[in-house]
């Protein structure tokens, strides 16, 4: 099980509201998804907005 959280760059807030065309989705080993996650700049209060992936068995990885 993925989860995907919208994240401030350096406070690691959560960007709230965020709109993810696919969240809590299921990948297989080697298995890849492309996921359209909109965020509104107010929101982000000044921030680069980042992408914070965690799954039930891997460490968290962050994109940018």
């Amino acid at each position: 099980m993925v989860h995907l959280k919208a994240v401030r760059e350096t406070s690691r807030d959560r960007i709230l509201p965020a709109m993810y065309s696919d969240n809590y989705l299921w990948l297989m080993p080697g298995e890849r998804r492309a996921i359209l996650t909109e965020v509104q700049d107010a929101d982000a209060r000044g921030e680069k907005p980042q992408i914070l992936v965690e799954g039930f068995n891997t460490g968290e990885v962050v994109y940018r």
